[in-house]
């Protein structure tokens, strides 16, 4: 407001003083506060984008097909950086224009990957809509849908739901809106339907699309963290990536993670890993934990110990065998290669008396013509226990004593990458295991002396175990005839 003085007042010669010092750090500090508070919050978002593959699709976006359904799964590692914090957006690259169509998205944690062929219905379970609304594809530029609230994300796998639903025989090219996509084996799952909304299974696929992840720092950690168990395989093979994890999930941000690994025995030390997860590649037989932290609260996971073993391959046609407590990462005929067709060889796992058989893993072959079966017994003539085809994942134990014969068949085209099955034993191999201090006492031979080469029997004492052995020379201070 200005200031007005009475016309016959000479402002020139009106006195003058200076402000004091306070007031105008006063005003300097409120015009500052002023500012900042006209920054939006979101000036301190961050994003992450997984996936750089620029082949492209129309899921999770498309409208070919009135109703379409989409699911990807992005793993713990790869969400680390979001582990703690709010998710607020989520965007996705789109090349091509395409009509109105309406939206709504989905998301939960704690999906193991990778994805199975379930109904829809079934994958939206324990999930929680996050966005709902009509979308027009913008073409060469992210995508990007603002969550209808923050979506905290305290770890685990993602997986991200889209319905797109334009209704009746669908609208659009096949291709449109030409979303980009990289290939991530088993984590992508989908169905279509024209007219109404699909009733069958989804379709698991490799093309998962690419994703940009807007996130903001959520409440602060508080308490003391209980990470529990370090998760990953027992057994690998050597220079093969294994990827390990925490049971438990610390929520909130400010949540530091530093992981240690012992390699073979020489003792405890940092691991280059602070993240929530760790993703090591060991040559030796290693132990891992994760010191996690909050605040000034420290808790140590407990340890896993991950033996380094040889692999063995199902032979491409016959049988191999593997003796009880043999310990190794089975794996389809090619090893590392894709498989070849018209394989149809089995490996059995011997059991003992008393072992016990662990099988887990992964798998990807052709759905419904390439198989992995596990049978009861020596030989596929026994009860077939379990079938596996397409991509999935095998975590199966038998029972004590129960010898396991897995077989590979596959058909006469289209060859996939296989499988790698991390096969352990826990039990006795043999009954009536030994206990105390041997007592054998003497040595009995059933001759005094003999010539060399001469076959005679040893025994002793204490034992009904017999010895066959053939003399090659002096024996018990017995000269050779």
């Amino acid at each position: 407001m200005k200031l007005s003085y009475p016309s016959s007042v000479n402002t020139n010669h009106l006195p003058t003083r200076s402000a004091p010092w306070w007031r105008t750090f006063l005003l300097v500090g409120t015009i500052l506060l002023g500012a900042l508070s006209l920054i939006p919050s979101t000036a301190v978002a961050q994003t992450v984008t997984i996936g750089a593959g620029t082949l492209t699709q129309r899921y999770p976006l498309g409208s070919f097909y009135g109703y379409e359904r989409s699911a990807a799964l992005y793993t713990t590692t790869e969400m680390s950086a979001v582990a703690g914090s709010n998710i607020t957006t989520v965007s996705w690259y789109c090349t091509v224009t395409g009509p109105a169509r309406p939206v709504v998205i989905y998301l939960k944690t704690g999906t193991a990957s990778p994805l199975t062929a379930i109904p829809w219905s079934t994958m939206i379970t324990g999930a929680t809509q996050v966005y709902t609304g009509s979308f027009t594809p913008v073409a060469n530029t992210w995508n990007t849908f603002t969550l209808s609230a923050p979506f905290n994300y305290a770890g685990q796998n993602l997986v991200v739901m889209v319905e797109s639903n334009i209704g009746g025989g669908g609208a659009g090219g096949s291709a449109a809106p030409s979303v980009q996509y990289t290939a991530s084996t088993g984590n992508h799952a989908l169905v279509v339907a024209d007219n109404s909304p699909p009733t069958g299974n989804l379709a698991v696929t490799a093309s998962r699309p690419n994703i940009q992840l807007g996130y903001s720092g959520g409440a602060p950690c508080a308490g003391i963290p209980a990470p529990g168990n370090t998760t990953g395989p027992a057994s690998t093979l050597s220079g093969s990536t294994i990827n390990l994890g925490l049971q438990n999930v610390t929520t909130g941000s400010g949540v530091t993670y530093q992981w240690e690994q012992n390699i073979n025995g020489g003792g405890w030390g940092n691991a280059p890993s602070t993240s929530s997860t760790y993703s090591p590649s060991p040559t030796q037989n290693t132990q891992y934990r994760c010191i996690v932290t909050c605040a000034s609260n420290s808790t140590t996971s407990n340890v896993l110990s991950v033996a380094v073993v040889a692999s063995q391959n199902v032979p491409f046609t016959g049988f191999s065998t593997v003796a009880c407590g043999t310990d190794l990462v089975l794996l389809d005929h090619a090893g590392n290669g894709n498989y070849s067709s018209n394989a149809n060889g089995y490996t059995v796992l011997d059991a003992g008396a008393e072992g016990v058989i662990s099988i887990s893993g992964t798998y990807d072959t052709e759905s419904n013509y390439d198989y992995i079966r596990i049978y009861s017994g020596t030989g596929t003539g026994g009860t077939l226990l379990n079938t596996y085809t397409g991509p999935g994942s095998v975590n199966y134990v038998g029972l004590p004593g129960q010898t396991l014969t897995v077989q590979f068949t596959s058909d006469g085209s289209v060859e996939y990458t296989g499988f790698q099955l991390n096969v352990s034993y826990t039990g006795a191999c043999f009954s009536n295991a030994c206990s105390g201090t041997p007592a054998p006492g003497n040595t009995i031979s059933s001759t005094a002396s003999a010539c060399s080469g001469a076959n005679f029997t040893l025994s002793l004492q204490n034992t009904a175990v017999l010895v066959s052995h053939e003399s090659a020379g002096e024996l018990h201070g017995e000269l050779p005839h």
